[in-house]
């Protein structure tokens, strides 16, 4: 029993490192309400995005619509950085499709993340 709740424990201590190792990485570059839910979805948690498109009025579907996170839209922006509880929210399709994806970059990178205006 001890030792469940030991490796129970330690999952969840890597699981909250990993999730805040992907927070660090992106930055925003200014605080327009594109980028805010630019940042909601980098977040990678449904609920943020949720809140941050009640904030600013939008549906999902505009927000897919017309929200593009530096210079793609908002669910293929999910895709790329492999944000997969917003990208699941955002209803992306996980089709066959072909996108650069910079493998040069570590996991200390930061990305700086604009919004459509």
């Amino acid at each position: 029993m001890k030792k469940s709740l030991l490796v129970v424990a330690a999952c969840s201590f890597l699981v909250s490192l990993n999730a805040q190792a992907a927070a660090d990485r992106f930055i925003a570059a200014n605080n327009s309400k594109e980028t805010r839910i630019c940042m909601a979805t980098a977040s990678n948690r449904p609920i943020a995005l949720i809140v941050a498109l009640k904030e600013q009025s939008m549906s999902r579907k505009s927000a897919n619509q017309y929200i593009r996170c530096n210079d793609i839209p908002l669910a293929v922006f999910a895709r790329v950085f492999e944000l997969n509880k917003t990208g699941h929210y955002l209803k992306y399709e996980n089709v066959s499709s072909t996108y650069i994806k910079d493998i040069t970059m570590t996991a200390g990178d930061s990305v700086v993340i604009a919004g459509s205006r």
